[in-house]
């Protein structure tokens, strides 16, 4: 981590699979700190579709149009039981490493991001600084091979203007309970 880091005082590896093996990586690193980034379900799968629309889109257009809702039904499973488990695995870690394990949700960070990295910082137990406010989006499924500076508000919310009310109902079914105890509208 050290060489990928470049030199800078604060170093993190972000694999999002990591977060199955919290007690492994907390055995082999005492003294780290695990953030774990959350953000509701529906705009991770509209996320994550329309970066594979982008990708395989021309391959499979015919097999899409035919199935539609139907493929999208079995894909977002793919982003719900995962979500779920995440949750499970947020309870369990709050309560086995108070002081080593942070739960940040992506939509505090883009509507309060001072807020969020100040609380962010006290748990790393480092000072806040402006310039951290300063970041640049990358690899976004809405912005074509480019970046834009700070936090897109719009972000939170753009799934509900691609997701199809079926879908959105499907997720409920799921995810009610758990997107209502994290603040989430149904």
């Amino acid at each position: 981590m050290a060489v990928h880091a470049q030199g800078k005082p604060i170093r993190g590896e972000k694999t999002p699979a990591h977060i199955y093996f919290v007690p492994t990586l907390l055995a082999w690193f005492p003294n780290a700190k695990i953030i774990h980034t959350f953000r509701d379900p529906r705009a991770i799968y509209i996320s994550s579709k329309t970066k594979a629309d982008k990708k395989y889109r021309p391959r499979y257009s015919a097999l899409f149009r035919k199935l539609g809702v139907l493929f999208e039904l079995y894909s977002s499973l793919q982003i719900i039981l995962p979500w779920l488990q995440m949750i499970r695995l947020h309870h369990r870690y709050r309560k086995l490493y108070p002081n080593q394990y942070y739960l940040s949700r992506y939509e505090h960070l883009v509507c309060a991001p001072q807020d969020s990295l100040r609380d962010l910082c006290d748990f790393l137990e480092i000072d806040f600084t402006e310039p951290m406010l300063q970041q640049s989006v990358i690899n976004s499924s809405y912005v074509p091979n480019s970046q834009i500076a700070g936090f897109d508000m719009s972000a939170i919310d753009r799934w509900r203007e691609h997701l199809h009310p079926l879908i959105n109902k499907w997720f409920l079914l799921w995810c009610r309970k758990r997107l209502v105890e994290f603040g989430y509208q149904p």
